[in-house]
């Protein structure tokens, strides 16, 4: 009976993890992405084409929009016309830089080479929201597959850190750690990438400490396969080509086992083979090259020149042009905020900060004596055992350089690596560091059960907490759109029968939920003389509406995210 009890407390542990995000799942609206993901997915099952999803991970999107097939999903005219390719919006956009007009840069009408990213994100919108379907069921049971995947992670952490230290109990931790935390329970029950891809970075790492010890061409081909698998839930995964370079070096210098250069030849064709082979699999049966494109045309959408010369080679072409539109959008920056300031090319100390200001503050202290243990034993310890410090260590630094400053949701990956190092140091150190980690988890659990349900919004002490997070910093760290519903209970609680509103999320959303509104810029807004204006966070903090924001506080506040002002 002893033997069975972690096992029946990491049965409790799921249950109570399901049971703390299926409330948010049904309440929250449609956040920014979420209707892109599923329409991105939806459009592949249905006619076979990438179209929707070229910027967005295929795996991850199929996954998300499988369950949409058992519904009756209307399909309307429009939508129809966008899966066909027979129609688009007024604008494009270039492989990098801004919009440009859609005639200007295709005049003959789209090709291979058009970034469809406005299409797709109208298409998903009106997809999911269309009058005739049932939104909300739709996006409940997609929001399920990535709990479920979740809860997979949480199964797995229990395994890795079990076998890392022969004790259950330390897997309950390390499960309990991540599974509990507000960042976890916020993110991972969404219809979005990072769940998928978070499932896959502590099962490739797993893996690759095994290969460690039976280095066989056969196990570096296996690695291949789930690091394709991993950049198939979210191109996020690209960070294991740094990851694996690092680790790989330190294991050799540190047993000072060098391969010789055949050896290393085998085992990177074996790498790469593995890898190609389940892209091609992932990708069948498109395994066309890129088409040729005419020179004028790649320079005016900025193309990069390496693509065009690469061309004939780059096979699923719809892949290699996912990865590469990803890492331009990495590079030429995004309109973001941080502690009271904007920037289009963010800071190089964002996701440390981030990290820093969203995670629980027990974690957080649990994070630098799991790191300090780490450190002081770090020659004695078998190199497993370093493999999640160096993974979780190596990606925060490659992702410094990173311009695209919107969430803590793309360090997601690195928590399930840092509870289990955690997990495994406090197991190794002994009964006191061992309360020690009991005691942060059961903190950690406090702070779930007061943030319920708005774990999305949750801030530690650092920023000021939840109700003063926004301050410090907002789009999918605070207000992604989640509250609509909420909003629209607000106003049948109070009698509000119209409200102006600057929305950040899906404004399908408020149309399919019935919600009286007038949509108004920061501009129009100070012309509105008398009725209640309600404006997103995540616009209220931007420079245009100052004028409201440092004149007057709000008259209500709909969750954390929403700002209600009663005008005059």
């Amino acid at each position: 009976m002893k033997r069975r009890v972690p096992f029946l407390c990491l049965a409790g542990l799921l249950i109570a993890m399901a049971a703390l995000t299926l409330g948010p799942m049904w309440d929250e609206t449609a956040t920014v992405d979420e209707t892109t993901f599923m329409g991105g997915g939806f459009e592949y099952l249905k006619v076979g084409s990438a179209k929707m999803a070229e910027e967005n991970p295929l795996l991850g999107c199929v996954v998300m929009a499988a369950p949409m097939l058992a519904f009756d999903v209307h399909v309307s005219d429009q939508a129809q016309a966008l899966m066909e390719g027979k129609a688009f919006s007024p604008v494009a956009w270039p492989w990098l830089g801004p919009p440009r007009r859609f005639q200007e840069l295709f005049p003959t009408g789209a090709n291979w080479y058009h970034y469809g990213l406005s299409e797709a994100q109208y298409f998903g919108q009106i997809v999911v929201y269309d009058p005739q379907n049932d939104a909300e069921r739709l996006l409940f049971w997609s929001r399920m597959t990535q709990l479920m995947l979740t809860l997979a992670t949480a199964g797995f952490l229990f395994y890795w850190t079990r076998q890392l230290t022969g004790n259950d109990w330390a897997g309950v931790m390390a499960a309990g750690l991540w599974g509990l935390s507000p960042v976890t329970l916020g993110y991972g029950h969404l219809a979005i990438a990072e769940p998928g891809v978070t499932l896959m970075y502590p099962i490739v790492l797993w893996w690759l400490a095994k290969t460690f010890s039976t280095s066989t061409c056969r196990n570096w081909f296996v690695l291949g396969v789930l690091c394709a698998v991993a950049m198939a839930m979210k191109h996020l995964a690209i960070m294991f080509g740094p990851i694996i370079v690092v680790t790989v070096a330190l294991c050799w210098m540190r047993d000072r086992s060098w391969p010789g250069m055949v050896v290393l030849i085998k085992r990177a064709i074996s790498l790469v083979a593995g890898f190609w082979a389940a892209i091609l699999v992932i990708f069948f049966p498109h395994w066309s090259a890129p088409p040729a494109i005419d020179p004028v045309q790649a320079k005016a959408l900025n193309v990069p020149e390496w693509f065009i010369a690469l061309r004939p080679l780059l096979i699923p072409g719809d892949f290699f042009k996912a990865v590469t539109l990803k890492v331009l959008h990495s590079q030429a920056g995004h309109n973001a905020y941080l502690l009271g300031k904007w920037s289009e090319t963010g800071w190089w100390y964002y996701f440390p900060a981030v990290i820093f200001f969203k995670t629980p503050i027990p974690l957080l202290a649990l994070m630098v004596i799991g790191a300090v243990l780490v450190v002081r034993k770090a020659r004695q310890l078998a190199f497993a055992s370093l493999v999640p410090w160096i993974a979780a260590a190596v990606y925060v630094l490659a992702a410094l350089p990173n311009k695209v400053s919107i969430g803590v949701r793309h360090m997601y990956p690195i928590y399930p690596l840092l509870v289990v190092g955690i997990a495994d140091q406090l197991f190794r150190a002994g009964r006191k560091w061992q309360i020690v980690g009991w005691i942060g988890s059961g903190l950690i659990a406090l702070i779930a059960g007061f943030t319920y349900p708005d774990f999305i919004s949750y801030c530690n002490a650092f920023a000021g907490g939840t109700q003063n997070g926004y301050r410090v910093m907002i789009d999918s760290n605070y207000d992604w759109g989640q509250d609509g519903k909420r909003l629209k209970q607000w106003m049948e609680q109070n009698s509000i029968p119209h409200i102006y509103l600057d929305y950040f999320g899906t404004q399908a959303s408020i149309e399919w939920h019935k919600i009286p509104n007038t949509r108004v810029t920061a501009d129009q807004a100070r012309q509105v003389l008398a009725g209640w204006l309600v404006v997103s966070v995540s616009e209220l903090m931007r420079p245009e509406w100052s004028w409201l924001r440092e004149s007057r506080k709000p008259d209500a506040r709909i969750a954390h995210t929403l700002f209600a002002y009663r005008l005059p």
